[in-house]
């Protein structure tokens, strides 16, 4: 056949360039969809749709050309109508015809990977589903206009079937509805033609509409048309009805379903104007950063979006709270896609080169889109093959901004975290570009000391260690004074890196967290970050890792006490050793270690059920406790009387309390001792001058005296210096001996009688226990074994006194010999008879170290020159140590075996054996010159005194008290 290409307009015929027998194709599908209308009754909306999937087919190419029939012109309206149809029968015929698209479901965004059946019950994103369905609701009523024309135009007789007008109705609104949303489809393929993708003509996205009031003005256009065509639909009614009575409704529906058509037409007109002025601004957008990449050559990056992210209202950024006013944006988030070979490592450190391209950037940086789970959730600290992101703001806020105020925006923080952290942290060899997990504060607002936590997961090969090696620099690269370093594992099983920031320490006073159970917990971790940190750099380490926070507790508005766990093959000796390094360390002025947990009688239920749960847990065989603090916690004075409840109980006929309070400890509770049930028998008490030992002794002997009856402990005091004389005659006293007392000048024999006689009643009392018979009355209950004197009280006050009446000779008081200055009795006399004397009170002082305990006998040494002399290894083989004061360190090695009392400053200030190590104290201030209640002259004069007897305090004694007995009487009888 000839051709029509010669004989035609190229610029006007639309079938220029067309073979006939295409032209014919073209006719003949057109009849055969018109009469399927006319005679088989098929509702006009499946024609349109029909003739829209079935023409394009047979439609010519526009860039076609072939020897007979030419090819078309570009640019003219044939060539345009045919890469149109080019577009419905090309490769974008599938996504066209899409079911998804063809019905409008799916998720608002045109995103190709997306999961129909998930959305498909959701209501239509995009606007054009709101177009077409408008449109279609119109052009269905063409099946009810011209239903009475085509009765009955089949069959014989007006019998033949013809859909009702309702049926052919829907069926069209479906079929229209589905046909407009093809070449809705079609045309933004068509308009991306020329951007070399359809994402470069995105569908227009009602949430997506910019929130300028322009939704509310085509709502309102919309109402206004529509009133326009309903009263114009009444007139025209009218006057149709006038001309032809019979169709006035024709004329009705005519103008009624006009004016709805013109609304919907206005109303999206104006919406999509708004959409499409927004998607202009983003293709300036992607011009101007494909100009910012430029330097990227063959690997400049896709952009894809670039939005605002404004302020909420009432914070920085964003209106006055309850404001209706739009929000001031300072962060704006850039999306980009990856071309060819690209990866995200190719623009993760670029942000220092482009920052300057961006006027408005007082902040940059670059974070990956991270991967998703098939739910839509995001993985945190991912990296995706779909993109990245750019941050920028017009605002600085640096990293102590960022901790110090809570109502910096969310957005704010995003971007604030990854250029005061993630940036600082690229620049530093070891570490390298990490990405940003998450973040969140650890402090509550209102607290002095800031804390955060950003947790980032490193790059390949990037371990805890390289975090903690570096440390300072660390600290010197974000500008910030305490940082630390952990490794942890997210709730996916990923490895990560837990950074915790802070303008100050977990140790700082004014440290508020968040109230309920996050506070123990985030304290709890903060405390065990910092120790761990701490005990690496000291090298208290082993391969099994640095000792473990159990728990840590305030003990006083002064000290905390932390409680650890110590590993296999970290020795605690080396923890003693390194602890002034360690107290420097940890930023502490005060660091008391304290081998096991010694205070655990005073925790909670709750306190201990925790460290039993650890314990269990971690299958910890030792512990070991610091009592930490930023200033001494013994600094204060602690006077007896604000302790008088605790120290003074009173004294109960038959109970023996031989426990008393030797001072506060550095946990702030009271540190105790008893002769009767504590470790060792006796007690070595030594200090140089100065240090408190005096007052330390008087408030012994106040304690023991108020506490307990002569029946149930007694006292014996040996005293050179003449400084107990106010203790001499209670009557918890039964021997004392000083320069003038029992016999002035035989003051060494007199200590040696104290000490052979309380020898020989050693010897009686465990005679009594050895022997007690069943003709003595006295058998030990139920044939038990009488080996130390608390049995035997026991059995004796359980037996009650003798047939007699006679006492129980089991009932006997413990005996506390006080041996002041011991020094001065055991060595260095000058002459040899003193000599002697010494040798012999040395061998009864040693003998009652040995062997006393069982009988109830115990000794206090008490010296200000401790030396290996002065006090035999027997002795202190056998006795606790209460440490003061002392010169030096060689001292303070002969009373508690290691250095530290010679550090000691405070007066009163010492340190005392408890379990396995030696604690710090405070002696308790006896105020010996006020007459207040429970000073010392009060709790002297409120003893009982016994009268002096030649025997016990000399016959001067006796003869001075019977003259005060004498004066007494005599001023009586003159009143």
């Amino acid at each position: 056949m000839a051709s029509r290409s010669r004989r035609s307009n190229p610029a006007s015929d639309i079938f220029y360039a067309w073979s006939v027998w295409s032209i014919i194709g073209f006719w003949l599908i057109t009849v055969l969809i018109v009469l399927s209308v006319i005679f088989l009754n098929v509702p006009i909306g499946v024609s349109f749709f029909l003739a829209i999937f079935l023409l394009p087919l047979i439609w010519k190419d526009p860039d076609k050309e072939d020897y007979i029939n030419g090819a078309m012109v570009r640019e003219t309206i044939p060539w345009k109508i045919a890469t149109f149809m080019n577009v419905l029968k090309g490769p974008a015929r599938q996504n066209v015809f899409q079911i998804d698209n063809l019905l409008g479901v799916g998720p608002p965004e045109d995103d190709p990977s997306k999961n129909i059946t998930e959305h498909f019950f959701s209501p239509p994103g995009r606007i054009s589903a709101y177009f077409s369905m408008g449109f279609a609701f119109v052009l269905s009523f063409l099946d009810y206009l011209i239903h009475p024309i085509l009765y009955p135009l089949w069959g014989s007789g007006g019998e033949g079937f013809l859909l009702p007008a309702i049926v052919s109705q829907i069926l069209s609104f479906v079929a229209f509805y589905a046909g407009i949303q093809a070449l809705n489809t079609a045309r933004r393929y068509h308009l991306a033609i020329p951007m070399s993708g359809v994402d470069k003509v995105p569908a227009v996205i009602w949430h997506k509409i910019p929130k300028d009031g322009t939704k509310r003005s085509a709502l309102i256009k919309f109402a206004q048309v529509f009133v326009i065509s309903f009263v114009m639909s009444i007139l025209i009614s009218i006057i149709i009805a006038m001309i032809h009575p019979i169709n006035w409704w024709i004329g009705i529906g005519l103008s009624f379903i006009t004016g709805i058509s013109l609304g919907i037409y206005l109303m999206l007109r104006d919406l999509t104007e708004a959409y499409r002025l927004e998607f202009n601004e983003q293709v300036e957008r992607r011009d101007f950063f494909n100009g910012v990449w430029g330097y990227m050559n063959m690997k400049i990056p896709y952009f894809d979006s670039q939005v605002p992210v404004p302020g909420e209202p009432g914070k920085p950024g964003g209106p006055p709270e309850g404001s209706d006013e739009i929000p001031e944006t300072h962060v704006w988030v850039a999306t980009f896609g990856f071309p060819t070979n690209g990866t995200y490592a190719d623009y993760a450190n670029e942000a220092d080169k482009i920052i300057p391209s961006i006027p408005e950037a007082e902040m940059l940086v670059i974070s990956p889109v991270p991967k998703k789970l098939p739910s839509g959730e995001s993985i945190p600290g991912t990296v995706s093959a779909s993109g990245f992101r750019i941050w920028w703001s017009d605002m600085h806020v640096s990293l102590n901004e960022l901790l110090k105020n809570p109502d910096i925006t969310p957005e704010m923080k995003e971007i604030a975290v990854r250029y005061n952290v993630v940036e600082p942290l690229a620049k530093i060899r070891q570490i390298n570009r990490c990405i940003v997990h998450s973040h969140s504060m650890m402090t509550a607002p209102d607290s002095e000391v800031n804390i955060m936590k950003v947790s980032l997961v490193p790059p390949d090969g990037v371990t805890e260690k390289n975090f903690t090696d570096n440390i300072d620099k660390m600290q010197q690269s974000l500008g910030i004074s305490w940082i630390r370093a952990k490794k942890s594992v997210d709730q996916h099983g990923r490895s990560i890196i837990e950074l915790y920031l802070g303008d100050g320490t977990p140790l700082d006073d004014g440290i508020v967290f968040p109230k309920g159970i996050a506070s123990s917990k985030f304290r709890k971790r903060l405390m065990a970050i910092h120790w761990e940190y701490i005990f690496a750099i000291n090298g208290v380490n082993s391969s099994n890792g640095s000792p473990t926070v159990i728990m840590s507790r305030d003990v006083t508005d002064k000290s905390e006490e932390i409680i650890f766990d110590l590993p296999a093959g970290v020795d605690s000796k080396r923890i003693k050793k390194d602890l002034s390094k360690i107290k420097d360390s940890s930023g502490n002025g005060y660091l008391e270690f304290h081998a096991g947990i010694p205070s655990k009688k005073q925790f909670s239920r709750r306190e201990k059920r925790e460290i039993d749960k650890f314990m269990k847990s971690h299958s910890s065989t030792a512990q070991f406790t610091l009592v930490a603090s930023k200033t001494h916690p013994l600094e204060d004075t602690f006077l007896f009387s604000n302790y008088k409840n605790e120290l003074i109980t009173g004294r109960e006929l038959g109970v023996l309390k031989s426990q008393w309070g030797v001072g506060v400890k550095s946990n702030g509770y009271v540190a105790k001792h008893s002769f009767e049930k504590g470790a060792d028998p006796h007690l070595v008490l030594a200090g140089s001058s100065g240090s408190g030992k005096s007052a330390l002794l008087y408030s012994m002997l106040c304690q023991l005296a108020s506490n307990n009856y002569p029946e149930d402990l007694q006292l014996q005091i040996i005293d050179p210096k003449i400084g107990f004389q106010g203790f001499q005659y209670i009557d918890n006293v039964t021997r004392y001996v000083d320069q003038h007392t029992p016999r002035k000048g035989h003051f060494f024999e007199s200590c040696r009688d104290l000490l052979r006689d309380a020898s020989i009643e050693m010897n009686r009392r465990n005679e009594v226990f050895r022997f007690a018979t069943h003709t003595d009355g006295i058998t030990p209950y139920e044939d038990e074994m009488i080996d130390k004197l608390s049995t035997a009280r026991r059995i004796g006050i359980k037996q009650g006194p003798m047939d007699d009446g006679s006492p129980n000779p089991l009932v006997m008081p413990l005996l506390v010999i006080i041996i002041d200055e011991c020094a001065m009795l055991f060595a260095d006399a000058p002459d040899k008879e003193t000599r002697e004397l010494q040798s012999e009170i040395l061998y009864y002082a040693c003998k009652l170290a040995r062997e006393s305990r069982s009988a109830g006998i115990h000794c206090l040494f008490s010296t200000q020159y401790p030396t290996k002399a002065s006090l035999p290894s027997i002795i202190k083989q056998q006795s606790g140590r209460i440490g003061l004061k002392t010169q030096d360190n060689i001292a303070s090695r002969v009373i508690i075996d290691e250095d530290g009392l010679e550090e000691l400053e405070l007066v009163g200030m010492g340190k005392i054996s408890e379990g396995r190590s030696y604690v710090d104290f405070r002696g308790f201030l006896l105020e010996e010159d006020s007459l207040g209640e429970h000073s010392m002259s009060e709790i002297l004069n409120s003893l009982p005194k016994r009268e002096p007897s030649v025997e016990i305090d000399g016959a001067d004694a006796v003869k001075r008290y019977e003259q005060v007995q004498a004066l007494n009487q005599e001023k009586t009888l003159m009143m």
